[in-house]
């Protein structure tokens, strides 16, 4: 009997990409296992064009009638029945988990020890449940749960896989921008949570010394309102020019950017996971969040910390809820800028 697999994540883009060494393992194991992924659509990028995953079903999470919200569920659910997977690896504690399993009388289902999950009677008879190891790097904990089902990742298996668009020129010219092959630092400041990022004033007094150099500097960022605001907070505070193509490019576009840079310096975010996909160097300072579990994977990197903070990494929007943490503000200009002389002798 062929296996099929469901793999679901519903959580953000750099999420789903750190679920593509799933994929892999499972193909490397058993070349002919049909191996789909269920996620929010808004993260299809983050997976098209992988070599190793056969279907992807989608969910939109910012349908807001309820009628049509049920009806699309509802169809998604008799297409994956029709399927007739052999087993569900459940990524997150997603009460979605429960209903496919249910539905579509998946026998095996594999997910996380949940505190709150575990109390459900349904839950508990579906599930194989595994223990969420803490300060263990989260691809190691998605390849957990194929351990758990004897399925072995290699060290090949591990690394995470994304497909860029591959038409460098075509975007540069798409874009307007003089910049050409692995001549030039990108630096994404943002990320979806505001208080993961590193003070404006402090990027704007890194890129001005970086460029001082002569480097190239390219700075990108989603074109969510917030990000651009601090992007425009960095331009204006900036002595020295750099390249803004903030809000102005797909993920897919951003990933081919990343792939041909030199080197990218960002902070917690989705930029960070795709330079450790297409083998990009990469500068990530965290604050809040913990590297241990999210950092850069198997790519040259440095990670700045504070050591300063004990209390870090908390998980918390900022000290006191105020949306921004004392362990990135505190975080020194110099500090980053050592680190980048560092790896770019790598």
């Amino acid at each position: 009997m062929t296996n099929k697999f469901l793999i679901t994540k519903f959580r953000n883009h750099g999420d789903v990409l750190t679920t593509t060494p799933i994929f892999k393992t499972i193909k490397e194991n058993d070349p002919n296992a049909t191996v789909d992924c269920l996620i929010f659509s808004d993260s299809i990028e983050m997976v098209s064009g992988n070599d190793y995953i056969d279907n992807i079903f989608t969910i939109n999470r910012n349908e807001k009638n309820i009628i049509k919200k049920i009806i699309t569920n509802i169809k998604l659910i008799i297409k994956l029945k029709e399927n007739n997977y052999t087993h569900l690896i459940h990524t997150t504690e997603s009460m979605r988990g429960l209903w496919i399993k249910f539905f579509c009388s998946i026998p095996h289902a594999v997910t996380f020890n949940n505190n709150k999950r575990d109390k459900l009677f349904f839950w508990r008879r579906s599930f194989q449940s595994i223990p969420n190891i803490k300060n263990r790097h989260v691809v190691d904990k998605h390849l957990d749960l194929l351990r758990s089902i004897g399925i072995k990742p290699t060290s090949i298996s591990k690394k995470m896989s994304l497909k860029t668009d591959n038409n460098f020129d075509d975007l540069i010219t798409y874009l307007d921008i003089g910049i050409e092959k692995n001549d030039y630092i990108l630096i994404h400041p943002t990320s979806r949570w505001m208080f993961k990022c590193w003070p404006a004033e402090s990027f704007a007094k890194l890129i001005d010394k970086i460029a001082a150099h002569g480097k190239k500097i390219v700075v990108s960022s989603s074109p969510d309102e917030k990000e651009l605001k601090f992007i425009a907070e960095i331009e204006k505070q900036a002595n020295l020019s750099f390249i803004n193509i903030s809000g102005k490019t797909s993920l897919k576009q951003l990933s081919e950017l990343i792939n041909h840079a030199s080197m990218l310096i960002t902070v917690d975010s989705v930029p960070m996971h795709i330079a450790s996909a297409v083998n990009t160097p990469v500068i990530a300072i965290f604050g809040p969040s913990g590297e241990n579990e999210w950092g850069p994977w198997m790519v040259d990197n440095i990670v700045i910390k504070s050591e300063q903070h004990p209390c870090r990494p908390c998980g918390k929007d900022g000290c006191g809820r105020s949306k921004v943490s004392d362990c990135l503000t505190e975080i020194s200009v110099q500090t980053v800028l050592n680190a980048y002389y560092r790896l770019e002798k790598k």
